[in-house]
């Protein structure tokens, strides 16, 4: 029997009662067996679909603990983590990070900085290498047992709560230290400058998430799949209705045809707090477990994610 899930990011941001039925995805899920439900909260380090997708890869998912560096690049068998450059808003009392894609940063750019910074993190035994324009790998004991907030839980928000207490990580002393010198070297750094005049934001800082160790790759029962489109979407609410509409229209079929051959088909709809779980195959033991603990029809999907 084949098995799929699919995770899908985003889920909860538009209402559903939409004026197109197209993008209402109650009619669909009215017909679907509710498995699991991941519940958490705006201050947990994690956002739920992250949660959901650790789970559903068989990767560790304790909460700020979850290797997506070590995961995503195949760095096996030592700590790792990404670093993210962005632009703080700093005031009085608190720093804003500013959402990433608000950078525009290009490679050229990201390279540069790279070989700005890295110098300053090989002092403290931390390896840095390029992965893409928004991340670099860093490797380093100081990754080991590491649990910080991600990147996606954080944007938008004050840094403040969500950095690593270092009483409880010794590591974020050397981490913090490392990052008041960035903050310093970057402030009238010549990139920025020529930023500035662009009209783009500067990039004075970083923050750290995925951090950990794996040996070895997981091995999922099933195919799990990230699906992205809505999160892509997330800031026009026409082409978010459209993206609902797509998938919605996609899950039927993909669905039909998984009940046709006796596999098992699922979605996972996430939102700031939650992330639900539905299939369409025939109920399994794991699903006739979850029919009783009563959960609310999917109506109520707006105020469940």
């Amino acid at each position: 029997m084949a098995f799929t899930q699919i995770i899908v990011p985003c889920a909860g941001i538009q209402p559903f009662e939409s004026d197109s039925s197209a993008a209402n995805p109650a009619p669909l899920l009215s017909h679907w067996q509710e498995f699991e439900r991941t519940e958490l909260h705006s201050e947990s380090l994690c956002m739920p679909y992250e949660m959901a997708y650790a789970r559903a890869l068989e990767l560790p998912s304790d909460e700020g603990e979850i290797p997506w560096a070590a995961f995503e690049s195949n760095a096996l068998r030592q700590p790792c983590a990404w670093i993210h450059p962005c632009h703080l808003d700093v005031g009085m009392t608190d720093m804003v990070m500013q959402p990433v894609q608000q950078l525009m940063l290009t490679a050229a750019e990201s390279r540069e900085l790279l070989s700005i910074i890295a110098p300053l993190a090989a002092q403290d035994g931390i390896t840095l290498a390029f992965h893409s324009s928004d991340r670099w790998l860093a490797t380093g004991e100081a990754f080991a047992n590491l649990e910080c907030a991600s990147l996606s839980r954080v944007q938008g928000r004050s840094i403040n709560e969500w950095l690593p207490d270092a009483g409880e990580f010794p590591q974020q002393t050397k981490l913090a230290r490392l990052q008041a010198e960035v903050q310093m070297l970057l402030y009238t750094h010549p990139i920025n400058e020529a930023r500035a005049a662009r009209r783009l934001p500067a990039v004075n800082s970083f923050w750290i998430d995925g951090a950990g160790s794996l040996d070895a790759l997981p091995s999922p029962s099933g195919t799990i799949k990230l699906e992205t489109r809505l999160q892509d979407a997330a800031d026009n609410p026409s082409l978010y209705a459209s993206a609902w509409g797509s998938l919605l229209s996609e899950w039927a079929q993909q669905a039909s045809q998984a009940m046709a051959q006796g596999d098992e088909f699922g979605i996972t709809l996430c939102g700031d707090k939650n992330a639900i779980t539905w299939f369409a195959a025939q109920p399994n033991w794991k699903h006739k477990i979850s029919s009783l603990l009563g959960r609310k029809p999917a109506q109520n999907l707006r105020e469940m994610l």
